[in-house]
């Protein structure tokens, strides 16, 4: 710091926290402090500050364990985290002219997803690969250890040695399971164990096996869930493997761990701080030294909170989801292209933008000049020991039903994650949560995207199906809501328009705009349109305008304080004479909900009112 922004700081005394407690207490007009409060789907009460005495005391160092602040002491300054993006092409030449194309402007790993392209042969697997030095871009192979043959026949061919071959398998047999929900886990293990001995004498940078709790937080499930699965999942895999014969240190040097990352910005770095301070944790009590409590991560945009709708507002989710993956430490990082919801495969221009989007954070954020840049952030700490506090008591209680496979077969993690995803979908469907351009602020006037894509199971499916449990299905959050625009774009198509509401304003502006304005939100996430009009004087003429447009449904906007004498008039003056309109009261006085009911009111539109359910009974209706 230089003396003259000293004397500038010395200028100022720091507030005290009462001083800021005092402050926002005045601008909440007298209102408790803990009306910011908010609670999270962790069920971790957020507050709206944090001070020194929330921050952690543990003096670990970037580099050193248990590694909350990065398994490396300079961050990504000497080796920033992989760029690796897929590439969905119909044959393994189309993928390998995309890849090197992509690979000459920033990607730095190869992503091969199954199917994508079709490898069936040594000689396709060449194909796609064709040119790509293997010292120079880590392969990640998102299928199991049946490929690993042919990759070594290509490295033959081309004269580059095992060893300098990098990257893994993203081979999870436990996620198989949920996804599918059958496994013959008992070859899987030995498979795993025998490539893994390859690995460790052949290809050590190359590692074999995967925790991969994507299918988790796609399900629905929350930070804590994510990282109570993925260490007993680790713990699994390190005991089974010891089983046959395997030390601890090559275990736990062919791990991967694999997370998805979410919108919750805070929470998601939090989760990856946690995680890496807990596997330390965990590998330590099975005496590992430093160098084995390392954890390898490797993340990817989620696919549970993308939409079809406003889509371009997917490229802002994985832009931040990428922020938070960078910030939180990651090894290598997949950034979902923006129409991957809808899309079967992701085109150039999709491509390039998810790429770029990392890029971005590299080159020009310089986020590879920084070493754990929420290291020592109050809330930042505070919330990766609320995380790591909570997931390590789900681990606990995991282990007590004797580890998680056993969990799994009694179907508790199941049972968490859907009751996890229902809290996360009624949320949206009250808009308590929002997502852009879906259940709020949505963009009625665009074409809603066609969903042309391909469904797929990722993983291979084992030869024999030797365990069975109910299966984890991944889930969309926009879908519900996707429905309801899809319902009025096909409406629009029978009848010419789209369906219409008409906004009966009763007063002056400032009488009813507040009203107004929400309804139109409200039944703008249904693809209505809305006709609003100025404020009518008169109930006659309100009446008029309304029977005038011939529009099927109208709401009444006012205060409620002129509703007893407005809706009894109203209501009866259009149902008179359009006796199928539906009429509903922004608005939910509850001393007068009985009486407006008696007067005809179909339904009622307030804040915390379930948006989802009103639009979809308000299209049956109509229907």
């Amino acid at each position: 710091m230089s003396e003259s922004t000293a004397a500038l700081f010395a200028e100022f005394t720091p507030p005290s926290y009462e001083t800021w407690v005092e402050a926002t207490v005045q601008s909440l007009k007298g209102r408790p402090l803990a009306k910011l409060n908010r609670q999270t789907a962790e069920g971790i009460e957020i507050r709206p500050f944090y001070t020194a005495a929330d921050s952690p005391t543990d003096p670990a160092q970037p580099g050193q364990p248990p590694y909350r602040r990065g398994t490396q002491a300079e961050g990504y300054q000497y080796q920033p985290w992989l760029v690796a993006q897929p590439i969905a092409a119909a044959t393994p030449q189309q993928f390998n002219q995309a890849l090197l194309t992509d690979l000459k402007r920033g990607q730095t790993a190869v992503y091969l997803q199954p199917g994508q392209p079709p490898i069936n042969t040594t000689d396709d697997l060449a194909a796609a690969l064709d040119g790509v030095v293997f010292a120079a871009a880590p392969i990640l192979l998102a299928s199991g250890p049946a490929i690993l043959p042919w990759l070594s026949e290509v490295l033959a061919r081309t004269n580059q040695p095992l060893s300098d071959l990098q990257g893994g398998l993203r081979h999870d047999p436990l996620a198989d399971l949920v996804q599918q929900g059958s496994a013959d886990l008992d070859n899987a293990y030995q498979q795993a164990a025998h490539w893994l001995r390859w690995a460790v004498a052949n290809a050590p940078n190359f590692r074999t096996l995967a925790v991969d709790t994507a299918v988790y937080h796609n399900g629905g499930a929350n930070a804590v869930q994510e990282l109570a699965f993925a260490l007993a999942t680790g713990v699994y895999y390190v005991r089974r493997l010891q089983q046959q014969g395997l030390d601890l240190g090559e275990i736990a040097s062919q791990l991967r761990f694999v997370f998805a990352i979410g919108g919750d910005f805070f929470m998601e770095i939090a989760k990856l701080r946690a995680a890496r301070q807990l596997w330390a944790q965990v590998v330590e009590a099975f005496g590992g030294d430093a160098a084995a409590q390392k954890m390898v991560i490797h993340a990817e945009t989620a696919a549970a909170n993308k939409s079809r709708l406003d889509p371009y507002v997917n490229l802002l989710r994985t832009t931040t989801e990428a922020f938070a993956a960078a910030v939180g430490g990651v090894d290598s990082l997949l950034t979902q292209p923006f129409n991957q919801p809808f899309a079967a495969e992701a085109d150039a221009f999709a491509r390039r933008i998810a790429r770029n989007q990392q890029i971005i954070l590299q080159e020009e954020a310089s986020l590879t000049q920084l070493t754990d840049p929420a290291g020592g952030a109050y809330y930042a700490e505070w919330l990766t020991d609320q995380l790591a506090q909570a997931a390590w008591t789900l681990f606990q209680e995991i282990e007590a039903q004797g580890g998680m496979v056993a969990a799994l077969q009694a179907g508790l993690p199941q049972q968490w994650v859907a009751a996890t995803a229902v809290a996360r979908a009624t949320n949206l469907a009250k808009r308590k949560a929002v997502l852009v351009g879906v259940n709020q602020y949505a963009n009625v006037g665009e074409p809603v995207a066609v969903n042309s894509k391909r469904s797929s199971v990722s993983g291979e499916q084992s030869p024999i199906a030797n365990l069975q449990i109910a299966p984890i299905q991944p889930i969309r959050l926009a879908e519900p809501f996707e429905a309801l625009r899809d319902w009025s774009e096909a409406y629009g198509g029978r009848n010419g328009r789209r369906p219409q509401i008409f906004l009966a304003n009763m007063g002056p502006l400032r009488q009813h705009k507040a009203r107004a304005d929400f309804t139109r939100g409200f039944f703008e996430v249904g693809g209505f349109e809305i006709l609003d009009s100025g404020g009518f004087e008169g109930v006659a003429t309100a009446v008029a305008a309304a029977l005038a447009t011939n529009a099927p449904a109208v709401v009444i906007c006012s205060t409620d304080d002129t509703y007893p004498a407005l809706v009894p008039p109203l209501v009866q003056g259009i149902k008179a004479q359009k006796p199928d309109a539906v009429v509903l009261l922004a608005g939910y006085p509850q001393d007068q909900v009985e009486a407006h009911k008696a007067a005809g009111i179909d339904a009622f539109i307030y804040l915390g009112a379930d948006c989802l359910a009103l639009n979809q009974w308000l299209q049956t209706t109509l229907s």
